[in-house]
This record gives C-alpha cells, structure tokens and sequence, in this order.
C-alpha cells in the first residue's frame, strides 16, 4: 500500500494533527511532573 494511497492531499493535515497531539501529551507530562515534583519538595524539603 502507497502513502498516496492512504493519504494523498490529507497527509499534511494529517501529519500537523499529529503533531499538536504528541505535543500536548508532552505538555501534559511536563505539567504533572512539575506538579508533583514541587508539591514533594514542598511537603518533604
């Protein structure tokens, strides 16, 4: 199967979707570790 075949035209959206998604996990993942990581320095430092 080609990536035309799967995407065509599309693929550029396709792929910035992709993108805003891995990003916001990320983000996600840096909040909660920042979170916790000052709620443990602030209750046990």
């Amino acid at each position: 199967m080609l990536l035309e075949e799967i995407g065509g035209d599309d693929m550029q959206f396709w792929r910035r979707r992709l993108r805003v998604g891995v990003f916001g996990y990320v983000g996600c993942w840096t909040i909660a570790f920042l979170t916790g990581a000052s709620r443990y320095i602030l209750r046990y430092l």
